[in-house]
């Protein structure tokens, strides 16, 4: 998608990606920090470049995807899976039902988003059986940031986020093996009792 100019919106600026050299497979897609007191779903803050404008985009619940993201060796911060999925399932409340074009069947986008919640949680019960423990631990200690919603709210807006796939889980399964489940061939049954058994652990909270 070609820049934008100084007389695009700031709503209508295409998203900043990087492509590595010589890859087609991948990109890097660069997001703002959320604006102090933002409350919409999204907020594009416009960014000058040589070709020209392009938009960052910046989510209302970002803080608490990055909630204490771990340190690599690699320099890199990397956000922690629970408070990756809570953050898609507290955005998703009032899903975002924008389709997807170059997806099949252009699914809404919160099939996506709320899919790489139930994904994140399905890997975590594979590898952990405290993942239940760890994951509400990690919750709560994100809900207790300044500006979160109090746990009642959150609980009600993250049981609203799960319910609205419920009518689009094989879509969502369909997108998740082929990103983020890539590697682990799930079948849609497994998953199945993995989103059934989510709801237990929002009611935790």
């Amino acid at each position: 998608m070609a820049a934008g100019t100084a007389d695009t919106a700031d709503d209508e600026l295409p998203a900043l990606r990087l492509n590595p050299p010589g890859e087609q497979g991948w990109f890097v897609e660069l997001l703002a920090e959320p604006v102090s007191g933002q409350t919409t779903r999204k907020h594009w803050r416009r960014f000058h470049t040589d070709a020209g404008d392009f938009g960052l985009p910046s989510f209302r619940f970002m803080a608490v995807a990055v909630h204490r993201a771990e340190e690599t060796d690699f320099g890199l911060r990397v956000a922690r899976p629970a408070c990756m999925a809570l953050a898609h399932l507290l955005e998703h409340a009032d899903p975002d039902r924008t389709p997807i074009a170059n997806l099949a069947g252009a699914p809404p986008r919160f099939s996506k988003d709320v899919g790489r919640a139930l994904s994140l949680w399905w890997l975590a019960r594979e590898q952990s059986s405290m993942a239940d423990r760890q994951w509400l631990a990690q919750w709560r200690e994100a809900l207790a940031m300044p500006d979160m919603p109090a746990a009642s709210a959150s609980k009600t807006a993250a049981t609203a986020g799960l319910a609205a796939i419920g009518d689009y889980l094989p879509q969502a399964h369909v997108i998740a093996r082929t990103s983020v489940l890539a590697p682990h061939g799930t079948s849609l049954d497994a998953w199945r009792r993995a989103y059934a058994s989510l709801p237990d652990l929002i009611d935790r909270l």
